[in-house]
C-alpha cells in the first residue's frame, strides 16, 4: 500500500486541508482527489507521501471540479 498526500484548496485557492491516505493503486488515489475537488469546489494536489522529498518531486497531478464531465472533476498535471 502506498501513501498519498492530498492538499485540498477552496474555490478561492486557500489551503483548507492536507490529508494523507493509503491506497493500493494510484487510480484510487486519483479518484479520491476528484471527489475531494468536487466536494470542496476547489483544486486538489495529489502527491506520493514522503516527507524527506520536496513536494515538486512527489507531485502526481491536480484534480479540478467540473460541471462539464460526468464524474464532476478532471485532472491536469501542472509542470513547473
Amino acid at each position: 500500500m502506498a501513501l498519498y498526500q492530498f492538499d485540498i484548496y477552496s474555490e478561492k485557492l486557500e489551503l483548507i486541508a492536507s490529508e494523507v491516505m493509503g491506497f493500493e493503486e494510484k487510480v484510487h488515489a486519483r479518484a479520491k482527489a476528484g471527489r475531494f475537488a468536487k466536494k470542496h469546489n476547489g483544486p486538489v494536489d495529489v502527491a506520493t507521501y514522503d516527507p524527506a522529498k520536496d513536494f515538486d518531486e512527489r507531485y502526481i497531478t491536480t484534480a479540478y471540479p467540473s460541471v462539464h464531465t460526468r464524474s464532476g472533476y478532471y485532472f491536469e498535471r501542472i509542470e513547473n
